[in-house]
Protein backbone atom coordinates (compact mmCIF):
# COMPACT_ATOMS: atom_id res chain seq x y z
CA UNK A 1 0.00 0.00 0.00
CA UNK A 2 3.03 1.98 0.77
CA UNK A 3 4.23 1.94 -2.94
CA UNK A 4 0.27 2.42 -3.92
CA UNK A 5 0.73 5.72 -2.01
CA UNK A 6 3.54 6.50 -3.92
CA UNK A 7 2.03 5.90 -7.22
CA UNK A 8 -0.85 8.13 -6.60
CA UNK A 9 0.96 11.11 -5.12
CA UNK A 10 3.35 10.92 -8.21
CA UNK A 11 0.28 10.83 -10.43
CA UNK A 12 -1.23 13.54 -8.26
CA UNK A 13 2.21 15.88 -9.20
CA UNK A 14 2.13 15.07 -12.53
CA UNK A 15 -1.39 16.71 -12.80
CA UNK A 16 -0.98 19.51 -10.62
CA UNK A 17 2.02 20.29 -13.12
CA UNK A 18 0.14 20.12 -15.75
CA UNK A 19 -2.75 22.42 -14.21
CA UNK A 20 0.44 24.99 -13.64
CA UNK A 21 1.22 25.12 -17.28
CA UNK A 22 -2.19 26.33 -18.08
CA UNK A 23 -1.83 30.12 -15.98
CA UNK A 24 -4.37 29.88 -13.65
CA UNK A 25 -5.47 32.75 -11.56
CA UNK A 26 -2.30 34.13 -8.60
CA UNK A 27 -4.01 32.41 -5.43
CA UNK A 28 -4.60 29.43 -7.65
CA UNK A 29 -1.80 29.32 -8.73
CA UNK A 30 -0.26 29.81 -5.10
CA UNK A 31 -2.39 26.76 -3.77
CA UNK A 32 -1.11 24.17 -6.78
CA UNK A 33 2.24 25.26 -5.85
CA UNK A 34 1.70 24.69 -1.67
CA UNK A 35 0.29 21.20 -2.88
CA UNK A 36 3.48 20.15 -5.08
CA UNK A 37 5.68 21.47 -2.47
CA UNK A 38 3.95 19.20 0.47
CA UNK A 39 3.25 16.42 -1.81
CA UNK A 40 7.16 16.03 -3.17
CA UNK A 41 9.10 16.94 -0.26
CA UNK A 42 6.25 15.97 2.30
CA UNK A 43 5.03 12.72 0.72
CA UNK A 44 7.40 11.40 -1.93
CA UNK A 45 10.85 12.65 -0.75
CA UNK A 46 10.02 11.85 3.35
CA UNK A 47 7.11 9.76 4.27
CA UNK A 48 7.46 6.88 1.72
CA UNK A 49 10.98 6.40 2.02
CA UNK A 50 10.60 6.17 5.65
CA UNK A 51 7.86 4.24 5.28
CA UNK A 52 9.30 1.45 3.19
CA UNK A 53 12.85 1.74 4.88
CA UNK A 54 10.71 1.15 8.25
CA UNK A 55 8.65 -1.90 7.00
CA UNK A 56 11.45 -3.28 5.78
CA UNK A 57 13.68 -3.26 8.74
CA UNK A 58 10.41 -4.28 10.64
CA UNK A 59 10.32 -1.62 12.84
CA UNK A 60 6.53 -0.16 11.52
CA UNK A 61 6.39 2.65 14.11
CA UNK A 62 8.23 4.73 11.48
CA UNK A 63 5.89 4.00 8.65
CA UNK A 64 3.04 4.78 11.20
CA UNK A 65 4.01 8.19 11.46
CA UNK A 66 5.12 8.55 7.58
CA UNK A 67 1.51 7.22 6.40
CA UNK A 68 -0.52 9.71 8.73
CA UNK A 69 1.43 12.29 7.62
CA UNK A 70 0.57 11.99 4.21
CA UNK A 71 -2.98 11.57 4.56
CA UNK A 72 -2.39 14.98 6.72
CA UNK A 73 -0.34 16.74 3.75
CA UNK A 74 -3.88 15.53 1.17
CA UNK A 75 -5.75 17.74 3.86
CA UNK A 76 -3.40 20.86 3.75
CA UNK A 77 -3.50 20.53 -0.13
CA UNK A 78 -7.41 20.43 0.15
CA UNK A 79 -7.61 23.08 2.55
CA UNK A 80 -5.54 25.80 0.63
CA UNK A 81 -7.80 26.45 -2.24
CA UNK A 82 -10.67 28.53 -1.32
CA UNK A 83 -13.61 25.84 -2.09
CA UNK A 84 -13.14 25.21 -5.49
CA UNK A 85 -10.29 22.90 -5.21
CA UNK A 86 -9.09 20.96 -9.00
CA UNK A 87 -7.61 18.45 -6.70
CA UNK A 88 -10.48 17.43 -4.61
CA UNK A 89 -10.78 13.72 -6.26
CA UNK A 90 -6.96 13.17 -6.38
CA UNK A 91 -6.56 14.45 -2.69
CA UNK A 92 -9.06 12.12 -1.85
CA UNK A 93 -7.67 9.31 -3.12
CA UNK A 94 -4.00 9.73 -1.54
CA UNK A 95 -5.85 10.80 1.46
CA UNK A 96 -7.81 6.84 1.21
CA UNK A 97 -4.52 5.57 0.13
CA UNK A 98 -2.92 6.86 3.44
CA UNK A 99 -5.26 5.68 5.75
CA UNK A 100 -5.91 1.90 4.33
CA UNK A 101 -1.47 1.87 4.20
CA UNK A 102 -1.58 3.43 8.04
CA UNK A 103 -4.48 0.88 9.27
CA UNK A 104 -2.30 -2.06 7.59
CA UNK A 105 0.38 -0.80 9.46
CA UNK A 106 -1.43 -0.32 12.80
CA UNK A 107 -2.06 -3.91 12.64
CA UNK A 108 1.73 -4.42 12.31
CA UNK A 109 2.68 -2.62 15.88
Amino acid sequence: MVNVLNTTTTQTVIHVNSLLLQSPRKEVKEALLSCVENYQTGVLTADVPVSIEALTKGDPKFADQGTQDAANESNSCEEGFSGNSPLTDENTNINNVARVANAIVKLLL
